[in-house]
């Protein structure tokens, strides 16, 4: 008659193909990770500098000596200096513009024409 064999395990092919099937997800899920990653970077340093802006404005309110800030990120050794400007009461940024390196990246923030800050990679 026939006899009933008993696995205790799994085949090589059964192995390879869900590591294969592994790999693939991996292959699919880094680079939206990795591009999430850099959003999330790019966003922080914003939300820092707008945050920096708004500081300046309350010293301005409560000391109108004060015109220039330095705002420091963790991120990067790099700064950003803003400046008020008292005859229009728009902070700018002290240089036209603000580039950074972040984890291997440059980011730069500018501030636009409505008094908002944007920041975005530079290739």
């Amino acid at each position: 008659m026939f006899r009933i064999y008993h696995s205790k395990g799994f085949s090589l092919i059964e192995l390879l193909i869900v590591i294969s099937i592994i790999l693939l997800l991996a292959a699919i899920a880094l680079p939206s990770f990795i591009k999430y990653k850099k959003r999330a970077e790019i966003s922080n340093i914003q939300k820092l500098l707008t945050t920096c802006a708004r500081e300046l404005a309350v010293e301005y309110t409560q000391n109108s000596a004060i015109l220039k800030k330095v705002c420091y990120f963790p991120e990067t050794p790099d700064n950003c200096t803003l400046v008020l400007t008292p005859s229009t009461g728009k902070i700018l940024l002290e240089a036209d513009k603000c580039i950074m390196n972040i984890s291997g990246y440059d980011v730069q923030c500018v501030v636009t024409a409505a008094g908002a800050i944007k920041c975005y990679e530079v290739r």
